[in-house]
């Protein structure tokens, strides 16, 4: 993780001379289950202890009647006091002049009270504390789904890809070293959490999950944590708790439908977009707590202070007794079932601008993803199955990372004749050639072939994939011969399956093509991209750029052979498609046109070769620096055209 999980609130206690046995008696019991204590006799160095903190740092103030008269009104409204208690001798009299002052939570005179007082706002700082890390997603049913994961609803088919992944990968373990050294990890500063995580490792039982995650320690934070950051580390290690808490919410799952409350702060950003998706469908990616009392819920926004950023926000939630909840082990909370999704129906703001936002537990069925996963599938082609949707999604929206954690992950956990072997092995080698680590991807690439070639599946669909993959790393590596070999197994097994096939053809032509032309084997790279531009002929558009550029290329060749006649026609077409498709200043057109001047150069018709490059430059000095390597090039060839005229 980034950041370690910061302990609780710091403990800031102002009186004079702490030296009593009393006052010593009364640090023992903090330190129980206090991780930061401030002690100060002196009112100017606490305030400026205070002002000087960060507006993220939150303290609760212990002080003296007498001190505490006099030094509350400087601190009171600073947004790092949460809360403020006056232990003192004489409670009647303190209790007056306090009345004003919202922030002091008691004043008591026993030590008994203090302690339990204290110890209150510790647990109920805590939780509140936990629910400040939550991801929203929204999903709208009436959108277009060209671009599924980056679109408006990816986020959220993510989340619910990654849920159901931690949900139904086979648990082969309970508590994991793996698990338990990230915890310490987090915690290593903080012994009461160290503590906690013994405790955890020593007497953890599956049927206790639900009482272990309602404590509020160290399990609830670094799970909600998890699921924020989408640490897929840290989240995998802990599925065997995350199945556990699952199965007892399953099981003490409430028949009756309630109305529950979540108070909650988020971002202006979050709420505008869920205010443009009432009607719609969310998703709260972690185990989602709500509270009975709808009064209780409010005073969440007393214990942490919002920023100019954030908009405070209670959630109002009827539930469905078709969906997955349960009582916490409180009975005060309500604790959904991982992944749980919501429909809103209503976003108003009350008399103190809290927007209260009323939603509906919802059934998964009302949403109908499987078309939209079938189609990330589609796009993958079909080498994503069940188990490898999360990886495919991570790849598509650029987070290589945790993607490769993710395929090493499973290729650690899965048995090594599993059928997904050979995909999390070619998954690998696309993060690596993403990457530009051409050595590593071509061994990924070599691993996943001879997987899927034990498997004696030799027209294997995936064999064609693999085979191109790996003549493009050859390619890339200037090893033409090596490049070819595997380009002409992956055209042997594509054309057997040509209708479904073709755009990996043209694709496996043209980089064949490429290769010849780098050879200087100019007719040999004609043939084949004569070959690409006859299929793409015969699907694409009649002005589809594809078809202007192949000309374009096809036009090239034939200038480097002095074939001026076919140059021509080709560049004349390559430029007719061109200006049907492209902008008029787009810089593919002044490259034809700088081509067709060089054709009529070399012919030594001049005047023809100036019009040409006279059209080149124009469209390159408005849409290129003055520097530019084109610029530069285009006005040579136009002063040397020109001093032949």
């Amino acid at each position: 993780m980034n950041d370690k999980i910061s302990a609780s609130f710091t403990l800031i206690w102002l009186n004079n001379p702490l030296d009593s046995i009393e006052h010593l008696e009364l640090q023992r019991n903090f330190s129980v289950f206090i991780q930061n204590l401030k002690i100060f006799i002196n009112k100017d160095e606490c305030g400026q202890y205070i002002q000087s903190s960060s507006k993220q740092q939150r303290f609760v103030l212990i002080t003296s009647g007498q001190m505490g008269q006099d030094f509350i009104p400087h601190i009171h409204q600073l947004p790092q006091i949460v809360s403020i208690y006056i232990y003192c001798l004489n409670k009647k009299i303190h209790e007056e002049w306090s009345k004003e002052y919202k922030k002091v939570r008691a004043v008591t005179s026993r030590t008994e009270e203090l302690i339990k007082l204290i110890r209150l706002e510790h647990e109920k700082y805590n939780h509140n504390k936990v629910n400040e890390l939550v991801s929203i997603s929204c999903f709208k049913t009436n959108i277009e789904q060209e671009n599924i994961i980056n679109g408006f609803n990816g986020d959220f088919i993510y989340k619910k890809c990654l849920i159901d992944f931690l949900l139904e990968l086979k648990i082969r373990d309970n508590i994991t070293d793996d698990f338990l050294y990230l915890c310490q990890e987090e915690y290593e500063n903080n012994q009461i959490e160290l503590n906690n995580i013994h405790l955890f490792e020593k007497d953890y039982s599956s049927n206790q999950a639900l009482l272990w995650f309602t404590k509020n320690i160290f399990l609830r934070k670094i799970l909600n944590k998890a699921f924020y950051e989408e640490n897929i580390n840290l989240l995998i290690f802990s599925r065997f708790f995350i199945y556990d808490l699952q199965q007892q919410i399953k099981q003490n799952q409430i028949l009756t439908s309630i109305e529950v409350y979540h108070s909650q702060f988020i971002s202006i950003d979050i709420l505008e977009k869920l205010k443009n998706s009432i009607g719609h469908y969310i998703l709260i990616d972690s185990f989602f707590s709500a509270n009975i009392n709808r009064e209780q819920s409010f005073s969440y926004f007393d214990y942490i202070t919002n920023s100019e950023n954030l908009q405070s926000i209670l959630f109002e939630i009827k539930t469905n007794p078709s969906v997955s909840f349960c009582y916490s082990s409180n009975q005060q909370e309500i604790l959904f079932s991982l992944g749980s999704t919501f429909q809103l129906l209503e976003i108003h703001s009350n008399e103190n601008q809290i927007s209260i936002i009323r939603m509906v537990l919802c059934n998964d069925n009302d949403l109908n993803l499987k078309p939209i996963i079938d189609k990330i599938k589609l796009d993958d082609n079909y080498w994503t199955t069940d188990l490898l949707l999360l990886g495919t999604i991570l790849q598509q929206k650029n987070k290589y990372v945790e993607a490769e954690q993710f395929y090493n992950l499973l290729l650690n956990e899965l048995p090594h004749d599993h059928s997904d072997i050979d995909a999390c092995y070619y998954s690998l080698g696309m993060i690596a050639y993403e990457k530009r680590c051409y050595k590593s991807s071509l061994e990924y690439y070599q691993l996943s072939l001879a997987n899927l070639l034990r498997k004696n599946e030799s027209n294997h669909s995936h064999l064609g994939i693999l085979y191109y993959m790996i003549g493009e790393i050859y390619q890339k590596k200037e090893q033409f011969k090596e490049a070819l070999e595997f380009y002409n197994k992956a055209l042997q097994i594509w054309k057997e399956t040509f209708d479904i096939n073709q755009i990996n053809i043209v694709k496996c032509f043209n980089n064949i093509a490429l290769i010849y032309r780098s050879e200087k084997k100019y007719s040999e790279a004609i043939s084949y991209y004569t070959q690409a531009l006859s299929i793409n002929e015969k699907y694409l558009p009649i002005n589809h750029i594809n078809l202007g550029t192949l000309h374009h290329n096809i036009g090239a060749l034939h200038l480097c052979l002095e074939h001026y006649d076919d140059a021509i026609k080709h560049y004349n077409i390559a430029l007719e498609i061109k200006n049907k498709s492209c902008s008029s200043e787009h810089s593919s057109i002044a490259m034809t046109l700088e081509n067709l001047g060089l054709v009529y150069e070399n012919q030594g018709n001049f005047q023809q070769a100036l019009s040409y490059y006279e059209q080149a430059a124009k469209i390159y000095r408005k849409i290129l620096p003055q520097t530019h390597s084109n610029v530069i090039q285009i006005d040579e060839a136009l002063r040397k055209v020109s001093s032949k005229l």
